[in-house]
């Protein structure tokens, strides 16, 4: 019976895997790249292997690389309602640097720095996004391009401050116990992990309901009002989970990168 039970669950788990990637090329492709980034470290063997110091480039790279891909991913959410943005270096910046700070300054252990950060973001994401949701296109674009100039702007008349002006490092990492290259390694799957979990819930948010939601607005706003729709409700909302998966990602850059600094705040960041 118990045999019966479990060859049904994994039949069950087999035709749902086929059904839903396997069939559908674009995500069969994003796994067999995800199993390839997997098994990556694997293929850099040990000091002695020719590969091993440029492997061990790419591996530092790819940490960043999957760090702005969840930066790139949190962006994504925000145009499906519509909103264009090219200040998301705001909260890039705003986690990057209130993480530093209350590690530099209060010492605060990274289980309590990271949390706190994200909060802060996602407040600042909510305090800026309701004024925002009054603008619209090319307006919006460059208003939201202007918060992170107006930061810099603000804080470069304070560079004799070292308070007002650091350039923050000695941040705790995330694997204080391991070695130089067993660190990258671990910052590599740790990255990629967290990659993986942040696509799949802003995957599942743009595919909801509320998704659906935000598609209606992206496509025609005044007859997403005349159907009864809160648009303010839901633009809002794109705006502060989008904030906070930025936020998050520049806590994470700052605490890998052991750098923290206002010059996270700069345009370029959104660009990237």
């Amino acid at each position: 019976m118990r045999i019966r039970m479990v060859a049904g669950l994994l039949r069950r788990a087999y035709l749902s895997f086929a059904t839903h990637i396997l069939d559908v090329p674009p995500r069969l492709l994003a796994l067999l790249l995800f199993l390839l980034l997997v098994f990556f470290p694997v293929t850099i063997g040990g000091p002695g292997d020719p590969f091993y110091l440029s492997g061990k480039s790419i591996l530092r790279i790819l940490v960043s690389a999957s760090i702005y891909a969840m930066f790139a991913a949190s962006w994504d959410l925000l145009v499906r309602a519509g909103q264009m943005s090219l200040g998301h270096a705001l909260f890039w910046g705003v986690g990057a640097f209130a993480t530093g700070l209350l590690s530099t300054l209060y010492g605060l252990p990274l289980l309590a720095t990271i949390p706190l950060s994200v909060l802060i973001g996602t407040l600042v994401a909510l305090a800026v996004g309701f004024p925002l949701l009054r603008v619209k296109g090319a307006y919006l674009v460059l208003v939201t391009m202007a918060l992170p100039l107006i930061i810099v702007g603000l804080i470069s008349p304070f560079k004799h401050l070292s308070l007002m002006w650091p350039i923050l490092s000695g941040l705790p990492s995330f694997f204080p116990f391991l070695k130089t290259y067993e660190e990258t390694v671990a910052n590599y799957y740790f990255t990629l992990l967290l990659l993986l979990v942040s696509s799949v819930i802003l995957y599942k948010v743009a595919n909801s309901k509320t998704g659906i939601v935000l598609v209606s607005i992206l496509d025609d706003e005044l007859a997403s009002k005349a159907s009864g729709i809160n648009v303010t409700k839901y633009k809002l909302l794109a705006f502060v989970v989008s904030g906070f998966f930025a936020t998050l990602a520049g806590c994470v850059f700052a605490h890998v990168n052991d750098i923290a600094s206002v010059a996270s705040f700069e345009i370029t960041v959104s660009v990237l």
